[in-house]
């Protein structure tokens, strides 16, 4: 398999795990899961996976404590607060709109800023939004 087809296959799997995970929570939510629960479940999992992968090929481990630091920082203020709040308004919200809220998001900031004159709008802006 060459490396573009294999690139291809990895965008898919997870363009389509992250186009069923609205549904896969409020699945979650039906069985009476808690949000803490589920993330913990969904990032334990992600865990073994990559360590499964990092183990198969044999990739060299990061040793430098300053970055595994940052890195795991980002992970917990980043990563993990996104997805408890993209979880969270799952419970009151549908998953349509929830979605359409999240991938909307940098666009609406960066038309507001556009507003308030806090940003130059050009062409390549506009037309990457």
């Amino acid at each position: 398999m060459t490396k573009r087809t294999s690139g291809t296959l990895m965008v898919l799997v997870s363009a389509a795990g992250f186009a069923t995970l609205a549904i896969f929570v409020k699945y979650a939510y039906a069985a009476s899961v808690n949000t803490v629960t589920m993330l913990t479940g969904r990032f334990l999992l992600a865990a073994l996976v990559l360590w499964a992968v990092v183990i198969a090929r044999k990739i060299p481990i990061v040793t430098d404590k300053l970055i595994v630091i940052k890195l795991c920082l980002m992970g917990v203020f980043g990563y993990c607060v996104m997805s408890m709040m993209f979880a969270s308004s799952l419970y009151y919200l549908p998953a349509s709109l929830s979605a359409m809220l999240l991938y909307a998001y940098p666009a609406l900031v960066s038309i507001i800023a556009f507003a308030i004159g806090d940003e130059i709008f050009s062409w390549n802006k506009g037309i990457l939004l």
